[in-house]
């Protein structure tokens, strides 16, 4: 009998515990996703092959703020100058959109917003025309090289 007790109250325990890990999560809401600041690429692969060491990079950066971007520095990448980003979901982003000035299309590369050892970082992939010819940047933001 007494085992049939300790037996009730250990799964009523549970019970209310489970329910209790339900109500503390009912109110938290998925932050919106950031770019805004200066991001540097630090991986670019072409059709998997490692490029990174035969493109000077150091001085490329692409700058966001809440809706616009900008390049500084030339470098073989998606966009080169101006113009508008946007996430398809701000929450749960899954596509990122660029459009320059004065183009009459957004560009859609491949899309992975990361979190690696703390530092955050996006992979963007795309076809810059002959589809037989991939890229793969690996961005984080420039502050975070310093960690």
């Amino acid at each position: 009998m007494k085992r049939l007790v300790v037996a009730f109250v250990a799964g009523l325990s549970l019970l209310v515990l489970s329910c209790q890990r339900k109500d503390a999560l009912e109110g938290f809401k998925e932050p919106i996703k950031s770019l805004k600041g200066s991001w540097k690429i630090i991986k670019l692969l072409r059709n998997g092959e490692d490029m990174t060491s035969r493109v000077d990079f150091s001085k490329f950066r692409i700058v966001f703020t809440d809706s616009t971007f900008e390049t500084q520095d030339k470098a073989p990448f998606i966009v080169d100058s101006v113009g508008q980003w946007r996430f398809d979901d701000p929450q749960y982003p899954v596509s990122l959109f660029f459009k320059e000035r004065g183009a009459d299309t957004e560009l859609e590369p491949k899309f992975k917003y990361l979190i690696v050892g703390g530092v955050r970082s996006m992979i963007l992939d795309f076809s810059p025309g002959c589809v037989k010819n991939t890229y793969q940047y690996t961005l984080v933001p420039a502050s975070d090289l310093a960690k």
